[in-house]
This record gives C-alpha cells, sequence and structure tokens, in this order.
C-alpha cells in the first residue's frame, strides 16, 4: 500500500472513528448534481477521457468531518466509464453571516467500470465546499492509482457540484 493510500485509508479510519463523537446539532444533508471530468496517465502519456455528470448525496457531521456518496460519468467517444464512490472529508468549515466556505481533504474506496476495464480500491482528494444559506458549491480533485493489465495508470477527477442542504 503506498503513501497516498495509507493516507486515505487513515483519514477515513479517523473519520470513522471520530463519528460517533459529534455533535449532533449541526447535522446537514447535501444533495447535489454536478460536472464531472476525467483524465488518465499511463506510461508518461496523458489523455482525457470524458467529460459527464456527477450525482452526489452528503452529510455533513459538524464544521469539521463529512461523509458522501457520489456517481460520476465520463463519455468520450466509444469510450464511457463510470465511477461510484463513498468516502468522506477533513477540514475546517469558516462561517460567516449567511455563508460558510470548507477546504478539504477526501478519501474514501471507488469503483470503476468502463467498456473494457474495471477497477476498484482507495482514492484521494482535495477540495472545498462553500455554502450560502441552504445552498452549496462543491469542488474537488480526486486521484486514483489503477493497475490495468500490469500497467500502472494514475486516473484524475475533476467535479464542480450544485446542491441544496436539507
Amino acid at each position: 500500500m503506498n503513501f497516498m493510500n495509507k493516507l486515505s485509508f487513515a483519514a477515513l479510519t479517523a473519520l470513522i472513528a471520530l463519528s460517533g463523537q459529534l455533535n449532533a446539532a449541526e447535522l446537514q444533508h447535501r444533495l447535489g448534481v454536478g460536472y464531472s471530468s476525467t483524465d488518465f496517465e499511463a506510461l508518461g502519456v496523458s489523455f482525457g477521457y470524458g467529460n459527464g455528470i456527477k450525482l452526489e448525496y452528503g452529510y455533513d457531521f459538524n464544521q469539521i468531518a463529512g461523509m458522501h456518496v457520489s456517481y460520476e460519468q465520463n463519455k468520450d467517444g466509444i469510450l464511457k466509464g463510470d465511477t461510484f464512490k463513498l468516502g468522506g472529508d477533513i477540514g475546517y468549515t469558516f462561517e460567516f453571516d449567511e455563508a460558510s466556505i470548507k477546504p478539504f481533504i477526501s478519501g474514501g474506496f471507488y469503483s470503476y467500470e468502463e467498456n473494457f476495464y474495471d477497477d476498484s480500491g482507495l482514492y484521494w482528494g482535495l477540495g472545498a465546499r462553500a455554502t450560502y444559506k441552504n445552498f452549496y458549491i462543491d469542488l474537488r480533485q480526486d486521484f486514483f492509482e489503477m493497475k490495468d493489465q500490469g500497467i500502472s495508470v494514475d486516473m484524475e477527477q475533476f467535479a464542480v457540484t450544485l446542491g441544496i442542504r436539507l
């Protein structure tokens, strides 16, 4: 297990361990839809793997910890890939009058399926979520390390999600 996988696993473990001690008064559901872009790098060659839609459900335990479940689809010509993620984020929410911003690190488990290849494992990422009243925008970049027929493949997904806090 490489350093990033260990870091993602440690962050997710910490989130789960702390979740029982978090303040129940600050629970917050999120539901959003957005744009996703996927890029790959293999054997030193980078290429775009298409754009698509992102659907997300999230749950903020408090100002520090949250979790999310998402589906992202990338499509470019005959290539079509689907990514399912279950993960968490840890950061700190800076609150203002009716707005807030939370820079965070994220990590979790993914399952990726496409026409010619399937993979699952751990991912990690960086992002920020801004809210105004009951609306939010989430920007994030997630990183994956995969193996395709013994060849290391690095995948990145960038996503912008707009949604509502319930």
